[in-house]
C-alpha cells in the first residue's frame, strides 16, 4: 500500500481483492476502463484519479493501425 494514502477505504479495497491497491487499480483500469473501475471500487472519479496519481500509475493511450499491436514490457533493468 502507498503510505500517502493509507486510509480505511484503501485498506478495505486491498482486503476485498486480497492484493495491493496498485495492482487492483491497474488491472481494473485495463479490464473495465476508468468508469468501470470506479463502479467496481465504489469510489468517485476524484478519489480514483487521486489513487492513480498517488500510486504512480501512468495512463498511456495509443492509436494502432489495423494489424498493429501493443507490447507491455516490465521495468527497465538498472
Amino acid at each position: 500500500m502507498h503510505a500517502a494514502i493509507d486510509t480505511r477505504r484503501v485498506q478495505a479495497v486491498e482486503a476485498r481483492f486480497k492484493r495491493p491497491l496498485v495492482d487492483v487499480l491497474v488491472d481494473l483500469y485495463n479490464d473495465r476502463g476508468f468508469e468501470g473501475m470506479t463502479k467496481e471500487l465504489g469510489v468517485g472519479r476524484s478519489t480514483a484519479w487521486y489513487w492513480l496519481l498517488r500510486c504512480g500509475i501512468r495512463i498511456e493511450r495509443v492509436a494502432l493501425r489495423p494489424g498493429e499491436r501493443v507490447v507491455i514490457a516490465g521495468p527497465d533493468p538498472k
